[in-house]
């Protein structure tokens, strides 16, 4: 089933002191996300992850283009009570604690009062913040923080999850926990839509991801299509030229220490132009691209 199908969606901003002039956030962008696929919207700052969210969720309008939320238009105000949202930045009232916050979210969520204390203890134990409960938000981690942001989206048992930058500011604990919970979401039939810098991340949980740049979907596809068609080898060498040979992508660049990726049927050429120009080889390694890699390689195109 799809839970959600976007099409064509634009949104232009009118700036200017006479609003005569338009910006450009998100063009023409189609994709649509199955029931329990996890699918990542990753892209540089400012190519348009956030604008397609709060698209999506209707907190903006879209200058054109059509979505479809489990089959109906979106704008049907009784589809919203399917989704949980989690914004990158959070306003809190730190006054309050964390059972407190988790109350006032469910009564704005409108769960019922007989099931409101079992929700918030169940969305608790699933994050590892139960001894937590008691304090005031304004004494919270960063991290905490970021954990009962993701409760309060999972507290009406929501169908579709959207979450921009979930597992910022966690720790690699947090992180895992978070990536846990969400395979397990996944797996029970919840549909995720995120938005991550954390590559390393994206590429443990997501089914599927689309590339966005400068407001357009540069790409979209499985991460087996991206990753496996690209298998090849890693070459960490030292040089004092900055050119690297043909066919061969950058991935790190430190002083005249540089790691670069080529395919296997550019393996021996790289090598021996690596050579011929007097580099020193230090490792070469076998091995498919990870999603950072081939983000790199797409972005430069």
């Amino acid at each position: 089933m799809t839970i959600l199908e976007i099409s064509n969606l634009t949104k232009k901003y009118k700036t200017g002191f006479a609003r005569d002039r338009a910006v450009m956030a998100i063009s023409d962008i189609s994709f649509k996300i199955e029931e329990g696929q996890i699918y990542g919207l990753i892209g540089p700052n400012g190519s348009g992850k956030t604008t397609t969210l709060l698209c999506i969720l209707n907190l903006i309008r879209p200058t054109s283009g059509e979505i479809k939320l489990f089959g109906e238009r979106h704008l049907q105000p009784f589809i919203f009570g399917k989704i949980g949202y989690m914004p990158e930045e959070f306003t809190f009232y730190d006054f309050l604690s964390g059972k407190e916050f988790l109350e006032l979210q469910a009564v704005l969520y409108g769960i019922p009062k007989a099931h409101r204390k079992s929700r918030i203890q169940d969305v608790s134990e699933m994050l590892g913040m139960t001894n937590y409960l008691s304090r005031r938000l304004k004494h919270y981690s960063r991290g905490m923080l970021q954990r009962i942001g993701i409760a309060q989206a999972l507290l009406a048992e929501p169908k579709l999850l959207i979450m921009d930058e979930p597992t910022s500011g966690l720790d690699p604990e947090g992180r895992k926990v978070v990536r846990t919970l969400l395979e397990k979401l996944a797996n029970s039939g919840v549909s995720i839509l995120l938005s991550s810098h954390i590559l390393t991340d994206v590429e443990k949980m997501c089914h599927k991801v689309a590339i966005l740049n400068n407001g357009k979907l540069v790409t979209e596809g499985s991460l087996e299509s991206f990753l496996n068609k690209n298998a090849g080898y890693r070459i960490m060498y030292e040089s004092l030229s900055a050119e690297i040979p043909r066919n061969a992508t950058l991935i790190q660049s430190e002083s005249n220490k540089k790691i670069i990726y080529v395919d296997q049927d550019n393996l021996n050429n790289c090598i021996a132009y690596l050579t011929n120009s007097g580099a020193k080889i230090k490792e070469v390694i076998e091995g498919s691209k990870t999603l950072e890699d081939f983000y790199i390689e797409v972005l430069k195109e």
